[in-house]
């Protein structure tokens, strides 16, 4: 016997040292992989919305109305789901590592696997509506989660750009109505001369998106009128059960000044 394992020896019996039981280290194997798989599935969630967040907004049209167009879209970048699948990657690296065989496996190998896996898994949530779903519950009800994801309706409440959006209350003849915008502010908008997309029917409680240009606090000159649709709130049905109502109409109570 080497002097090494005589070391070995007298110190397990000097200090008494039990192996664990079989089930500990199993259960602890167990529990290091299902928060391995727990990081991936929000990975997915992040995936999911980001790609639900970028496709939402309607980019040619900031690219014509945006002077710094690259800053815009820096800006409406989903940092804080990014933050979130960079995370809980690193989480989902370490316990894989970290399980009975995980030393095996190269660390690129162990990240670029879960990356696909969350992407994949973004792409389905995404593709079933569920990032969609996932972002409207926290912004329904987080309220900080509102001032850190810049929404659709957000792009369009900054009519020094020339865009505005929101729900005709009044209309006054032919040449003019009356919005309530998702700040919760009310617009006079001229529409004498301005294109309307053929979707757009000039209604009460019809939310329009209306290029133009301000003329005063609360009078803007429109120059083209267009239907709030595309992979939005309008567009697809998003009536709550049990009678509750639907989103655009929260969004307008919880700006509402």
């Amino acid at each position: 016997m080497s002097e090494i394992s005589k070391k070995i020896i007298e110190k397990i019996k000097d200090e008494q040292i039990k192996p664990n039981e079989r089930w500990k280290l199993l259960m602890r194997d167990y529990s290091v992989w299902a928060l391995g798989g727990f990081s991936i599935l929000v990975g997915g969630f992040a995936v999911g919305v980001s790609i639900y967040l970028l496709t939402d907004h309607d980019w040619v049209i900031y690219k014509a109305t945006e002077r710094n167009f690259w800053t815009t879209a820096l800006m409406l970048i989903p940092y804080f789901w990014l933050i979130i699948l960079i995370i809980f990657g690193i989480i989902s690296f370490y316990n894989v590592r970290h399980t009975k065989r995980g030393y095996k496996y190269q660390g690129y190998l162990i990240i670029m696997i879960s990356i696909i896996f969350s992407l994949l898994l973004g792409g389905i949530l995404f593709a079933t509506g569920l990032g969609e779903k996932i972002d409207e519950a926290l912004y329904t009800n987080v309220k900080p989660y509102r001032q850190l994801i810049k929404h659709r309706s957000d792009m369009w409440q900054t009519p020094t750009k020339g865009r505005i959006a929101g729900k005709i209350i009044e209309i006054r003849e032919d040449k003019n109505i009356v919005i309530v915008a998702f700040g919760g502010n009310e617009w006079l908008i001229d529409i004498t001369d301005a294109k309307r997309h053929p979707a757009v029917r000039i209604k009460i409680d019809q939310i329009i998106m209306i290029l133009g240009e301000p003329i005063q606090n609360d009078y803007f000159i429109a120059t083209e009128i267009l239907p709030w649709m595309g992979n939005n709130l309008q567009n697809k049905s998003f009536l709550f059960k049990n009678g509750k109502p639907p989103v655009i109409e929260r969004i307008f109570k919880q700006r509402a000044y």
